[in-house]
């Protein structure tokens, strides 16, 4: 499942993204989820800032850039911490402004441990 949202002035996400382990019956599960975001989030510190509160959350994945100017992740955790994870990223760090964010589901992979900062693709 995927959504599409916008999230002028660095609002958080839609409260729908945040219930979607409801919708998909994932409710106290694991649940993996990619997420670009797009605005004014390269050279501001997102990505390693994001890896700084996945890892306090206590998810595995990972972020890197994008060459359109996006910042692409998959996080996978409990649907509490990845919920908190989402949540941030539609903030985003101070100096950073998060345009519009768009959330795939996807199955959970079981195989990373920490969460990485990858290279640009």
């Amino acid at each position: 499942m995927s959504r599409s949202i916008g999230a002028p002035h660095r609002s958080v996400l839609h409260p729908s993204l945040c219930a979607a382990s409801v919708r998909t019956g994932t409710m106290g599960g694991m649940r993996r989820v990619k997420a670009v975001v797009s605005g004014s989030v390269q050279g501001v510190g997102y990505r390693y800032t994001l890896r700084i509160v996945a890892r306090e959350a206590g998810v595995t994945g990972w972020v890197r850039n994008r060459r359109d100017g996006t910042v692409e992740s998959e996080v996978e955790g409990e649907d509490s911490a990845v919920d908190e994870v989402l949540a941030w990223m539609a903030k985003g760090p101070p100096g950073s402004r998060v345009d519009a964010a768009r959330v795939t589901e996807l199955a959970p992979a079981h195989t990373e441990r920490g969460f990485d900062v990858r290279d640009t693709c």
